[in-house]
């Protein structure tokens, strides 16, 4: 019986490393930031149900966010408006310097006028009320990863 090959960094049998590493139907790569443990792990749980969709990693501060995006290059984060050390806000303009190819999401349950308006100036494509249902932020995700706006409360 040979050994459980991880089909994440191994291509298969007769593929170069360039085509294993880009299939055509690769899921779009997930990371969350959110500093309310019990709300990133319900979202980590919810999104990694969606076949498209593959959480990459959780962060719950701003400084471990960005050491996240950096390392993981997703496709979307997912970010909550307010942490511990800073808001998402400062965070996704962070990550559009470390990682320019995320698109950002927010989902909050702040939301103020003045936050909507720098979110638009920060590049955000999505914001979205912690209220939203899995299926909507599933969406969200697929959307942003697009480049189109999503949600906007």
């Amino acid at each position: 019986m040979s050994p459980a090959r991880d089909s994440r960094t191994s291509p298969e049998p007769g593929t170069s490393p360039a085509q294993a590493s880009e299939p055509a139907d690769a899921a779009l790569r997930v990371i969350l930031v959110d500093d309310e443990n019990l709300i990133r792990s319900a979202l980590a749980t919810m999104l990694s149900l969606e076949a498209d969709l593959d959480v990459r990693g959780e962060a719950a501060t701003v400084a471990d966010g960005l050491c996240l995006a950096e390392a993981v290059q997703p496709d979307v984060a997912v970010l909550d408006l307010q942490l511990p050390d800073g808001d998402g806000l400062e965070l996704a303009a962070r990550i559009g310097e470390a990682s320019p190819a995320t698109r950002c999401l927010v989902l909050t349950s702040h939301a103020r006028p003045g936050y909507l308006k720098r979110a638009l100036a920060q590049g955000v494509l999505g914001f979205l009320p912690k209220t939203s249902s899995a299926d909507q932020l599933a969406r969200a995700v697929r959307s942003v990863a697009a480049g189109r706006r999503q949600g906007w409360i």
